[in-house]
């Protein structure tokens, strides 16, 4: 008897345990029994409770549709873009004796295009060469020969055209002066409208870089590797460092330049990687 009794509370807790997972089926003298998970009704209502209530409200209601590839939708975008791009396309012929022509855009969403063209010829000790400016103001559809802007000076094509950062709308040329007497830049603060001229007191190396900070201020090397710097816009100009192979400009108005400590950028030897973080006046080894 003492058995019988854990036995009876077993079965009758088995019974009701197996109450919650079947029930009786509806219809009169048939006993069936349907299962029901009621696992995933009690998760579904816990991840109810845990949404926020705007979420669960709209999440009844969202409903994720797959698009047909057969409706085109992506091919009709394509539709008539050659047409769109022949009527977008411009061709301009420069009458002139150009070997190379350059193109800089000058300033974001202006319009602005200035053209290079240069031809040169050696003859003898000397180079004989022609440059023509010219500008467009409708993204290259016409130019206008501005060359009278720049007093029909030769302007060495390695030097390209030198853009202001950002949307400063300053432009400089390098050329030379009629004669082999030296170099001068020309350079412009209104997109190439105008321009005026300042004579250099050295020879470039290299194209003249700004202050990604301070378009005014300007750095070069000069063909006898000594680093020069201008404040103004490239009027005046005052020697920083001699015997410097390479410069750029950092962040913040510092100057990273590598100086030859054997008198030589080409000759092998010890180079030294200095750091101006004051522009000009103080310079930091900072490695070897």
């Amino acid at each position: 008897m003492g058995l019988l009794l854990p036995s009876i509370l077993l079965l009758s807790v088995f019974t009701l345990t197996a109450g919650l997972d079947f029930q009786q089926g509806s219809k009169p003298g048939q006993s069936v029994f349907v299962k029901h998970s009621y696992i995933e009704e009690k998760a579904a209502k816990i991840v109810k409770r845990s949404l926020p209530s705007w979420l669960a409200a709209s999440s009844a209601q969202h409903r994720i549709k797959r698009r047909s590839t057969e409706q085109g939708d992506s091919c009709k975008t394509l539709q008539g873009y050659d047409t769109k791009l022949a009527d977008n396309t411009h061709s301009y012929l420069f009458n002139d004796l150009s070997g190379s022509v350059s193109l800089a855009w000058v300033g974001d969403g202006t319009g602005v295009i200035l053209a290079l063209t240069t031809f040169q010829v050696p003859f003898f000790m000397l180079r004989l060469g022609q440059s023509k400016l010219y500008r467009s103001e409708n993204y290259g559809k016409t130019f206008q020969d501005v060359t009278s802007l720049i007093n029909n000076t030769f302007i060495r094509s390695e030097f390209g055209i030198a853009i202001g950062p950002e949307n400063s709308g300053k432009v400089i040329l390098t050329g030379e002066v009629s004669g082999g007497h030296g170099f001068r830049i020309f350079v412009s603060d209104d997109f190439g409208k105008s321009f005026s001229h300042h004579d250099l007191p050295f020879v470039p190396l290299m194209q003249i870089t700004y202050n990604p900070g301070d378009s005014n201020v300007l750095l070069v090397l000069s063909n006898s590797y000594e680093l020069w710097l201008s404040e103004d816009f490239g009027s005046n100009w005052k020697k920083v460092h001699d015997m410097v192979c390479l410069v750029k400009w950092g962040r913040k108005n510092t100057i990273f330049f590598t100086a030859s400590l054997n008198g030589s950028c080409s000759d092998r030897g010890m180079l030294e990687l200095r750091q101006d973080d004051r522009l000009w006046q103080n310079h930091q080894d900072c490695c070897q």
